[in-house]
């Protein structure tokens, strides 16, 4: 069980340094920039005038230990003006934090509220359902944890720097698709003929999600560059191609629905084999192709919801102020979106077929294989 516990706090620690590069500031060169926890020791709310603003505004004076770094255990003082803004944060006495500090060349050192500390919850309900899956999913629950993890450190430790040295995105994250459900796969229905069948068909799938991708989204003039993350990005380092980074993400979102496809798919075959040693190519073909018929509809409802819900506050914020639809339906970032639902949910309905009839010719040679033994 060590090496299991071993793996669930890599998980952990994987996800960890995305919280490290939160954060948009602006700051003197000569500073060295480095965030801490800190404990609320006092808090003093103040309402004052505000000359520049023109304004009265309110606030708060805030005393905080520093937790960690060269500065544990430290106390300082920081003020607060309060926007009326979502943003604003606002603490309590004993509430924990980050601080955002400042650590200049003259040895000045500057601690200002960057934002509350969350990590501990997040870490509690990433634990919440590893536990979950370990004990309602036993040993299958346990394989499941293992890829997760190797998949996680693919696309962490390989396929982020792999892109940010200039690597082709699309071939590399095809390239590690192709490991991850290689892996993912094996590990959880082991050497099995339907193991390979559902490795060739959800590879077939993403294949052809990816294809679609790219010819549409080069018809629809796609930039990669809809987002504000993109847009930052772009600024830091314009030797990206980022339309590439918009398909491999397409490619990476589909992977995990088409994958369930054709496991399922695969299974079932694979079941009704098992069931019917005389069953025929045919009606192995038509079981699975009746079995992945009921999956497609939740399956491409799941991938649609999932994108519709990554852009709902946007589209919102588009039907507050009664946008037509001609122009809603050009934005970039909502092009991008139906290009992405579309290659996806195609390639979840392409990897169907292709896996029913893989695994059908896979199973039906066993029973060709012991007519010919006889």
């Amino acid at each position: 069980m060590k090496k299991y516990f071993a793996l669930i706090f890599l998980f952990i620690f994987t996800a960890f340094p995305a919280f490290a590069q939160e954060g948009d500031f602006q700051v003197p060169e000569a500073a060295e920039i480095g965030y801490e926890k800190a404990e609320v020791v006092e808090v003093d709310d103040f309402s004052r005038y505000d000359e520049a603003m023109g304004q009265s505004v309110d606030g708060q004076k805030v005393k905080v230990r520093i937790l960690g770094g060269e500065h544990a255990g430290e106390l300082h003082e920081t003020e607060t003006v309060f926007l009326d803004s979502p943003s604003d944060v606002k603490v309590k006495k004993g509430e924990t934090i980050i601080m955002q500090t400042q650590q200049f060349s003259g040895g000045d050192f500057i601690a200002s509220i960057f934002d509350r500390y969350r990590i501990g919850w997040l870490i509690a309900f990433i634990i919440l359902f590893l536990v979950l899956l370990a004990i309602i999913g036993g040993k299958q629950g346990i394989k499941a944890i293992i890829s997760l993890l190797v998949s996680i450190g693919l696309i962490w430790w390989v396929l982020i720097p792999g892109i940010l040295r200039g690597w082709n995105a699309l071939w590399l994250t095809i390239g590690l698709s192709i490991i991850i459900t290689f892996f993912t796969l094996v590990i959880i229905s082991g050497f099995k003929k339907k193991t390979y069948a559902a490795i060739l068909g959800t590879l077939a799938g993403v294949i052809v999600a990816t294809i679609l991708a790219v010819i549409f989204g080069k018809l629809a003039q796609l930039t990669g560059l809809a987002s504000n993350e993109a847009h930052s990005l772009f600024h830091i380092n314009r030797d990206l191609n980022f339309e590439n980074i918009l398909f491999a993400s397409i490619t990476i979102g589909a992977l995990g629905a088409i994958m369930d496809v054709g496991i399922s798919v695969a299974s079932a075959v694979s079941e009704v084999r098992q069931a019917d040693q005389k069953i025929s190519f045919k009606k192995l073909f038509r079981s699975g192709m009746n079995v992945g018929k009921d999956v497609m509809g939740t399956m491409s409802n799941t991938l649609i919801f999932a994108y519709v819900g990554s852009a709902l506050a946007m589209v919102l914020l588009f039907a507050t102020f009664d946008q037509p639809v001609i122009k809603l339906l050009n934005f970039n970032f909502i092009a991008d979106e139906i290009i992405r639902a579309m290659a996806g949910s195609i390639g979840l309905i392409g990897a169907i077929p292709l896996t029913a009839f893989i695994a059908a010719y896979l199973e039906s040679r066993k029973k060709e294989e012991q007519i010919e033994k006889k």
